[in-house]
């Protein structure tokens, strides 16, 4: 009677088989994912922006909370040159809870491509001084550019000024100056200004 009823009450073989099948799907999610990321930068290296931006939609139907694939869609979007539309998914990974140090200076550039220049400083005004020097250099060289865009080229200059005291090697502001003083038909200071760079 008790080997009857051990063999009533264990589940079938397949039963089992289908369980741990399962389990193990389950545990290989996580490297499966990775490993679709991966393949992702390895399109967005190649400069196969489109095909990135197939790949991280269909993953994010699947997971639209899936942070790595939202900042990795704007990325995409950014270097296609689409600005509303890489600041959309850069704005929703700041929903999701990505911290601002990653996506900030990801919404400036997406702002820029489509001359928002207002929005750009509202943004920066409002990341407060709690950030490292070289990351205030990235911000004052973006103000730069908002502030040379609105028209205010003596502010520009002195945002372009503040961005290479706080890091002497960022090219955004070095590119910055050169420009004003292009704009500014100032060929000393345009001449002085491509020495330094």
């Amino acid at each position: 009677v008790r080997i009857m009823m051990r063999e009533r009450f264990s589940p079938p073989l397949h039963a089992v088989v289908r369980t741990i099948t399962v389990a193990l799907l389950v545990l290989a999610l996580p490297v499966q994912a990775a490993d679709d990321l991966d393949k992702v930068r390895g399109l967005l290296e190649e400069d196969n922006y489109r095909a990135a931006v197939i790949e991280l939609k269909n993953r994010l139907q699947q997971d639209p909370g899936d942070k790595a694939a939202r900042l990795l869609l704007g990325d995409a979007y950014l270097e296609m040159q689409s600005g509303a539309d890489a600041e959309k998914e850069f704005r929703r990974a700041a929903e999701l809870g990505v911290h601002p140090s990653v996506w900030r200076l990801k919404v400036l550039d997406a702002l820029l491509l489509q001359r928002k220049f207002s929005d750009m400083l509202d943004l920066i005004d409002g990341a407060g001084e709690a950030v490292d020097p070289k990351t205030q250099s990235e911000l004052a060289a973006r103000r730069g550019r908002a502030l040379s865009g609105l028209d205010r080229p003596a502010e520009a200059a002195a945002a372009y000024e503040t961005a290479l005291r706080l890091d002497p090697g960022n090219e955004e502001a070095a590119m910055g100056r050169v420009l004003l003083a292009v704009q500014g038909e100032d060929k000393d200071a345009a001449t002085a200004a491509v020495d330094d760079f």
